[in-house]
């Protein structure tokens, strides 16, 4: 099954929980066969995961070093610079992240030093966690990157293989307290390159605002296409072999580019797309995704049938491209995965049908399927409260709810404004009022709050987000062109025999007519 968790270990006693700051917004994804049972026609339920973004408040040099050092290995050494000496003597790294654990162990010849060469004793009371006997000024250690014990990590964690791998900052540096400069120098063995979106100094060495978001490609081996899309810089990089052309990759994503900055406008950024092969061995039909920054990592095995490969990239891509926007792109604090995920779940199947890349047919099935699992919900609470802890029920039920929750939103938009206003003005309007550039506000508190903008949606705050009351089909689905046939299990939504005007026009709306008029693969 899926896991999420917005601490880095799931262990509800770890005190490693208590260290969310040192990561970043970012979702990842895994594809398992319970979800596959449920949203097997397109959608993808993602797992979600983010953190309040940290790195120093002080200028900060660091080397990292793979020329010199053993394969797999990293030489990290970095100093304050200009006296800045962090007013800190405890230092934390990573242990763990997802399923990837023991991160801190990687750590090896750790050491510590003022700016006169002094070298500073220091303890360490649990893997992590450190306490240095005075004021550091430098640091210095070996870490071991070599490929995670379990390959379904390497979306989420450094690994370096023998011909290319992944640095991502938030793990390989330890925590520091405010945001600020720093620059990273490479010194990288013959014939490797770098690929990040970083803003680049000279040749490798680069500038990072925000060490939880840097993620830096190096190596060699891989392919990479670039353009202007909608005013949106896009890179994507593909390592190994696959059952499509690299450019049907790259048709497909500067596609999904261009509708999602036409619906919500540009990041701001440029947009780094990473696919590579799981490193080591894992069976068809399993993959990991990880939105951070302006960056999306799919690392994947092939599909179990040629003829799915296409259509499986096509739904990873849509939903984390999406990603980039939310939450990436919001300055809010708090778990609001009923949004972030559901809500982002939904959009991306709409936005399937809406390029021709499903059928309306897929769109209800995988709705159906929702309505199901969160049928047989053991629990019964609202879905703001079981996004405050996760583990009390499995999470493809929060994503189910979450994105059946979209639906009906997206239905209330629609009839309220006669097809002329959706779901994607609530992303909008957040994207608008809680960007990056804006003070940082409790995420459900934003949300409801646009929310509260929209009359039509006040049942579904009361009755869906705020409770959770059983959903009234008949209600939601009037002048819709749908309706709700009760079968032995939880029903089904389908098209009605007979149209209306007003239907047709909110049916095109969700793109029935658009999978008809388009075919179905198109690249």
């Amino acid at each position: 099954m899926i896991l999420i968790s917005s601490k880095f270990n799931k262990n509800p006693g770890s005190k490693h929980q208590l260290r969310a700051k040192l990561y970043s917004k970012s979702v990842f994804i895994e594809m398992s066969t319970l979800v596959k049972a449920i949203l097997r026609a397109c959608a993808i339920v993602s797992t979600g995961i983010f953190f309040a973004a940290t790195s120093s408040s002080q200028n900060i040099e660091v080397n990292l070093n793979l020329s010199s050092a053993a394969p797999g290995q990293l030489e990290v050494s970095g100093v304050f610079k200009h006296g800045q000496t962090p007013d800190l003597l405890n230092w934390v790294f990573p242990d763990s992240y997802f399923d990837a654990v023991d991160l801190a162990r990687r750590i090896k010849n750790l050491k510590f030093g003022d700016s006169g060469g002094n070298e500073i004793p220091f303890k360490e009371f649990a893997p992590g966690e450190i306490v240095t006997q005075r004021k550091a000024s430098r640091f210095s250690y070996r870490i071991d990157l070599s490929i995670p014990e379990k390959p379904t990590s390497a979306a989420h964690v450094s690994w370096l293989g023998d011909s290319h791998g992944f640095i991502m900052l938030n793990d390989v540096l330890p925590e520091f307290e405010k945001k600020g400069r720093v620059v990273i120098s490479f010194a990288l063995p013959a014939g490797w390159t770098i690929s990040t979106n970083e803003k680049k100094i000279r040749d490798d060495q680069y500038e990072v605002s925000d060490v939880s978001t840097a993620v830096f490609l190096v190596g060699t081996g891989w392919r990479e296409m670039q353009e202007k899309i909608a005013g949106q810089d896009l890179s994507i990089l593909i390592n190994g072999e696959w059952q499509f052309r690299d450019e049907q990759a790259f048709e497909m994503a500067k596609d999904i580019i261009a509708e999602y900055t036409r619906l919500l406008g540009g990041i701001g950024r440029e947009t780094k797309i990473f696919l590579t092969p799981f490193p080591g061995e894992v069976e068809f039909d399993r993959w990991r995704a990880e939105a951070r920054g302006a960056n999306v990592l799919i690392v994947s095995s092939k599909a179990a049938f040629e003829s799915q490969a296409l259509q499986r990239l096509h739904e990873q891509l849509r939903h984390e491209i999406l990603h980039l926007w939310v939450p990436n792109s919001l300055n809010l604090t708090g778990d609001y995965v009923w949004f972030y995920e559901g809500f982002i779940v939904y959009q991306a199947l709409k936005s399937g049908v809406l390029l021709g890349q499903i059928r309306f047919e897929d769109f209800l099935n995988t709705l159906n399927r929702a309505n199901d699992l969160n049928d047989r919900r053991n629990i019964k609470t609202s879905i703001l409260e079981i996004s405050k802890n996760r583990w009390n029920e499995t999470s493809s039920s929060v994503y189910a709810r979450g994105m059946l929750i979209g639906f009906l939103t997206d239905l209330a938009m629609l009839k309220k404004s006669r097809n002329k206003r959706d779901i994607s003005e609530l992303f909008v309007r957040l994207l608008n009022q809680n960007g990056k550039s804006s003070e940082p506000q409790d995420a459900n508190v934003a949300v409801l709050k646009i929310f509260g903008n929209f009359p039509e949606l006040s049942s579904i705050v009361e009755d869906q987000l705020k409770a959770d009351k059983a959903i009234n089909w008949d209600e939601y689905l009037s002048l819709t062109g749908m309706e709700f046939q009760k079968t032995s299990g939880s029903g089904k939504i389908v098209i009605k025999k007979d149209l209306r005007g007003r239907e047709k026009a909110l049916l095109d709306k969700l793109g029935y007519n658009s999978w008809r008029k388009l075919q179905v693969s198109i690249y």
